[in-house]
């Protein structure tokens, strides 16, 4: 795994999905129908380890607190106990979150370390989360593949900056 600081392209581990859209993609023969077909068979892949995420502040009113609704979100379970990845430009807006899962069921987010419902990284702009009630293990992360096993023609579509 080779990291890359100053150029945009990082390689590190990346869903097995989009490694096999890069390589669909790469070619620049490439037939429209047959991108259209390899996206989708990608994002099919990946729909059971996508959450959309609902974030909620909440702030003193008229004796009682209030909340509102003030941003959604998305992020990727990356393991079978819940943890999922977010941006944390995302979380950082709310104090309170509740998930979606791909097949619609609510699910709250664990308070974690600092009372806090993440743990971010402000200057890669990443945060983890964890779903409540998941220490059973019955979510399906994203499937992880290490970059430098790309093809060339994955590579292609991953050039740093010059």
């Amino acid at each position: 795994m080779t990291l890359r600081r100053a150029g945009w392209c990082m390689h590190a581990k990346f869903p097995i999905s989009l490694m096999l859209f890069l390589l669909a993609v790469g070619s620049v023969d490439a037939n429209p129908l047959d991108i259209n077909r390899h996206f989708i068979m990608a994002a099919n892949s990946a729909k059971p380890s996508v959450v959309n995420i609902i974030i909620y502040k909440s702030s003193p009113g008229r004796g009682e607190h209030q909340i509102s609704r003030v941003a959604y979100g998305s992020g990727t379970i990356i393991s079978r106990t819940g943890y999922l990845v977010t941006n944390y430009h995302v979380v950082r807006k709310g104090n309170f979150y509740r998930a979606i899962l791909h097949d619609g069921t609510e699910c709250d987010l664990k308070l974690l370390s600092g009372n806090r419902y993440y743990l971010a990284d402000e200057k890669t702009d990443i945060a983890v989360m964890k779903l409540a009630g998941t220490e059973g293990g019955d979510y399906v992360p994203i499937t992880m593949e290490d970059s430098d096993e790309l093809s060339e023609i994955g590579r292609a579509s991953c050039r740093e900056r010059v």
